[in-house]
C-alpha cells in the first residue's frame, strides 16, 4: 500500500509540475528475445506488458503495469526526447522498476546486480520508444535489451501544437 500511495503521490506531482507535454501510455503486449523453454518457464503467461498505465510529462515517466513475472510492478524514468520524423517520436528512457524478486530469484543473471537492488527487487531500466504521433492515439513500439513490448500512447496536453 505504501508503494500505491507513493507512485500516486510521484504521479500527480508529474502533473502538476507539467509545461509542454502529458501522454499517457498504455502497454498491451510484450516479446522477449530469449525464448528458449527454460526462459519462457519462468515468464508469466502473456510475458507480462500486458496491462498497465504510465504517465509521462515531459521528461518523466511514472507508473505501474505488469512484469514479465506477471506481478505489479512500478515505474520512474527520465528519458530524453527527440522528433525523428514529421509524424515519428522517439525517446531514451532510462530509471528504475520495482516489483522484480523473482528475476533475482530465478535469473541466471540476478546474481550479477548489486545486492541493494536485489534486497528490494529493483531492476534498472533503459528503453527506447518509437510513437507514430500523427494522432491522438499514437501506436508505440517500445524496445529494451530484453524485450520489445507494443502499446498506445494518448496524448492529452501538447503546448508545442498550440503555438501552431
Amino acid at each position: 500500500m505504501k508503494k500505491l500511495i507513493l507512485a500516486l503521490s510521484l504521479l500527480s506531482q508529474l502533473y502538476i509540475q507539467a509545461q509542454k507535454k502529458i501522454d499517457i501510455y498504455v502497454p498491451l503486449r510484450t516479446f522477449h528475445y530469449q525464448r528458449n523453454t527454460e526462459t519462457m518457464r519462468d515468464y508469466y503467461k502473456t510475458e507480462g506488458g500486458d496491462i498497465g498505465l504510465i504517465l509521462k510529462v515531459d521528461n518523466i515517466s511514472a507508473g505501474a503495469f505488469r512484469n514479465s513475472y506477471g506481478d505489479t510492478s512500478f515505474t520512474l524514468m527520465y528519458g530524453l526526447q527527440f522528433k525523428t520524423s514529421k509524424n515519428i517520436n522517439s525517446s531514451f528512457n532510462f530509471g528504475i522498476a520495482t516489483g522484480y524478486e523473482k528475476f533475482y530469484s530465478e535469473s541466471k543473471i540476478g546474481h550479477k546486480f548489486p545486492k541493494i537492488l536485489k534486497t528490494n527487487g529493483l531492476l534498472p531500466t533503459a528503453l527506447i520508444s518509437i510513437s507514430y504521433s500523427k494522432f491522438k492515439l499514437q501506436p508505440t513500439i517500445v524496445i529494451s535489451p530484453t524485450f520489445i513490448n507494443a502499446g498506445i500512447t494518448y496524448q492529452i496536453y501538447d503546448s508545442t501544437k498550440l503555438r501552431n
